[in-house]
């Protein structure tokens, strides 16, 4: 049976996310990679449940995870290391993050797939473990730097940008080539990379945005009905005043959206900004000799 380009696609998705199921297992259980690869072959894929049933993964892409992630564990977990925060190594994260730490960074070095789309697979994964919608931000910083650091070359600066996303032209450096009597613009720019802390800002303005017109409207509407300053009689008895109920709407909706906008980006930070101060820093690796006594325990 021939399968299609887009199944094909489902199953090594299906693969990535039985690979940090069985990464996870291992972790928990003590088993061997041998004895949770032959479970998961044998019992997990295209399992049918009274729930449900479980999609079909790629084999070879399962075991090729699987094999680089054991027998590159202590690589990956030192690259993993150095994309975490100084406070959060990897040793003290949630074994699931670990797992999908370890199946990505056996991807991402394993040269077959593109880093970008290793990325996406995974964040993709996270989601569907996340609670608070939180973790995908932070998995895709953490993996953005295991990638950067792994396969630089992969990484191409150039046109990793969408034109329509303001945010990512912020460091973009022109280059300008002549030729033929035109000018030809290429933007070199370091790759968007959203932290796990960085908030939706353009959702983020629309939602205040609405609740600020909806507040404005509520505003016009009571004092039209409770007629303060005799505002409600004379929008009734003119010909224009609708257009001054618009426009108290509008304006008051403006400043209504600003202020909410405002406050709520300052809470934000107040929220959300638990990194360390003084810049990202770099781990610095310092070789200890153990004394004797060490040593003899």
């Amino acid at each position: 049976m021939t399968l299609s380009n887009n199944q094909k696609r489902k199953m090594k998705s299906a693969a990535r996310l039985y690979a940090v199921q069985a990464l996870f297992q291992m972790e928990s259980s003590g088993q061997t990679v041998e004895a949770v690869t032959r479970e998961f072959e044998d019992h997990r894929f295209g399992a049918k449940y009274d729930e449900g049933e479980m999609p079909e993964g790629d084999v070879d892409v399962f075991r090729a995870l699987m094999e680089k992630a054991v027998d590159d564990q202590a690589i990956i977990d030192q690259m993993t290391d150095r994309a975490l925060v100084a406070k959060w190594p990897i040793a003290r994260i949630d074994p699931t993050w670990r797992a999908l730490f370890r199946a990505a960074g056996a991807e991402i070095t394993l040269k077959n797939t593109p880093p970008k789309v290793v990325i996406s697979e995974f964040v993709a994964i996270a989601e569907a473990f996340s609670n608070d919608g939180k973790e995908p931000k932070f998995v895709n910083a953490v993996l953005d730097h295991m990638a950067r650091e792994a396969r630089p070359d992969a990484l191409s600066l150039i046109g990793s940008c969408c034109f329509w996303d303001v945010s990512c032209l912020v460091r973009a450096r022109p280059y300008f080539f002549a030729g033929g009597g035109k000018c030809t613009i290429m933007i070199a720019m370091r790759q968007k990379v959203r932290s796990s802390n960085e908030p939706d800002l353009m959702r983020l303005y629309l939602r205040h945005c609405a609740v600020g017109f909806v507040l404005s409207a509520i505003f016009v509407a009571l004092l039209l009905w409770f007629d303060v300053a005799n505002l409600g009689h004379l929008v009734l008895s003119t010909d224009a005043g609708y257009l001054a109920v618009f426009l108290l709407w509008f304006l008051n909706g403006n400043v209504y959206s600003s202020v909410l906008f405002g406050v709520s980006l300052m809470l934000y930070a107040d929220r959300y900004d638990d990194e360390p101060r003084g810049g990202p820093g770099k781990p610095v690796r310092v070789s200890v000799q153990a004394s004797e006594s060490v040593r003899r325990i």
